[in-house]
């Protein structure tokens, strides 16, 4: 099972391709910092959001995600900075 974890996959994509790829990555980053942000406001409303546990959970899988994705930006060379 560990070599299908360690594979590294590669991607070919055209110039073309790339100029829409980064956009759409930074989208997705953008969309997880605001599920971020929303669920941290939750967080502050225990009554109205009273299964926190979810809520954290929630949280730590969009910054996985906002993780992977600046990664491949990086690979691209596209490092995120905003």
């Amino acid at each position: 099972m560990s070599e299908t974890i360690n594979k590294i996959h590669e991607l070919q994509i055209s110039d073309a391709e790339l100029y829409a790829f980064e956009p759409l990555i930074c989208d997705a980053i953008h969309e997880n910092e605001q599920l971020i942000a929303d669920a941290r406001k939750k967080l502050g409303i225990p009554s109205d959001y009273p299964n926190q546990t979810e809520l954290l959970a929630d949280i730590q899988i969009y910054e996985g995600k906002k993780v992977i994705l600046k990664d491949i930006l990086e690979q691209l060379g596209m490092p995120w900075d905003r």
